[in-house]
C-alpha cells in the first residue's frame, strides 16, 4: 500500500463531518473522465504510514472521522490492518471510498467493524459499465458490494458522476432499478456528481473529455426530478465534481 498524500481537513468527503483523508496510489480501473490520473498512473512520492498515524493522533480532537480514498483502497490486501492502526491512533469512525471491484475485503471490512461508512461509485447502468470503466469489469462484484452494503448498518452513499458522451437519463433510470432490486430496502443516499469540464487537460486522464464540455445543471435536475418518481431512494443530492 503507497500513501502519496493528505487533507488535514475536509469536509466534501463524508458529508456533515470535517475528515482527515489519506489518499493512497493506484487503481483496477481506468475511467477515462477520472480527475486523479496521478494517482492512477502511480507517479508519487510515497508518505510515511508513521508519519500519516502521527498526524492522525494529534489531530483526533479537531476531526470527526477519516476517511480512505485513492485510486482505490481496496487493491490493498494490506487496507484491514492499515485501518486497525487509524483505530489504535484515534477513535473516529473511518469511511472509504471504492468503485466496489472487491467485494470480498468489503465484507472483511464490514464483519470486522473496520469501517463505519462508505462511499460506492457506481459508474453506468449494467449494459454501459465496461464502456464506462475502459476496462473489464466483472458486474457481478459490484453486485455483490452493492447488496453488501444495503444489507450493511454502515451509513453509505452511493454516486455516479455524468459524463457527456457515456451517460444519459436513460442510462440512470436503468442504472437506479438495477441497484434498487439489489438487497433490502430503499437506497439510503445517492448523488448524481457533476463531471467538471473546466479542469486542465492534465488533470483528466483522457483529456477528450474535457473537451466534451458537462451536463448543465438544469439537464441534471432533470434526471434528479424523474429518479424521485421511482421512489427508489430515501435521499438524492447533487454535487459538482
Amino acid at each position: 500500500m503507497k500513501i502519496v498524500g493528505s487533507e488535514k481537513n475536509s469536509v466534501i468527503e463524508w458529508p456533515g463531518k470535517l475528515s482527515y483523508v489519506i489518499f493512497l496510489e493506484g487503481c483496477n480501473l481506468k475511467c477515462p473522465f477520472c480527475y486523479v490520473p496521478k494517482l492512477v498512473l502511480e507517479r508519487n512520492i510515497a508518505l510515511s504510514e508513521a508519519e500519516v498515524l502521527d498526524d492522525i493522533r494529534k489531530r483526533a480532537d479537531w476531526i470527526d472521522a477519516v476517511c480512505i480514498t485513492g485510486g482505490e483502497p481496496c487493491i490493498n490486501k494490506d487496507l484491514p490492518e492499515f485501518l486497525r492502526k487509524i483505530k489504535d491512533a484515534s477513535s473516529k469512525p473511518i469511511r472509504i471510498e471504492t468503485n466496489g471491484t472487491n467485494p470480498e475485503l468489503i465484507e472483511q471490512l464490514i464483519n470486522n467493524k473496520l469501517i463505519e461508512g462508505i462511499a460506492l461509485d457506481i459508474k453506468n447502468c449494467k449494459e454501459k459499465y465496461f464502456l464506462t470503466c475502459n476496462n473489464k469489469t466483472d458486474v457481478k462484484n459490484i453486485e455483490k458490494t452493492i447488496t453488501l452494503i444495503k444489507n450493511s448498518d454502515l451509513d453509505y452513499e452511493f454516486r455516479t458522476t455524468l459524463v457527456p458522451g457515456l451517460h444519459e437519463k436513460q442510462d440512470i433510470l436503468k442504472l437506479a432499478e438495477w441497484i434498487y432490486n439489489l438487497g433490502k430496502g430503499k437506497i439510503k443516499s445517492y448523488c448524481l456528481n457533476q463531471f467538471r469540464a473546466d479542469l486542465p487537460e492534465e488533470e483528466t486522464l483522457n483529456p477528450k473529455f474535457i473537451k466534451k464540455g458537462n451536463y448543465s445543471y438544469e439537464k441534471i435536475k432533470d434526471i434528479k426530478k424523474e429518479l424521485e418518481k421511482l421512489n427508489y431512494f430515501e435521499k438524492i443530492s447533487f454535487r459538482a465534481e
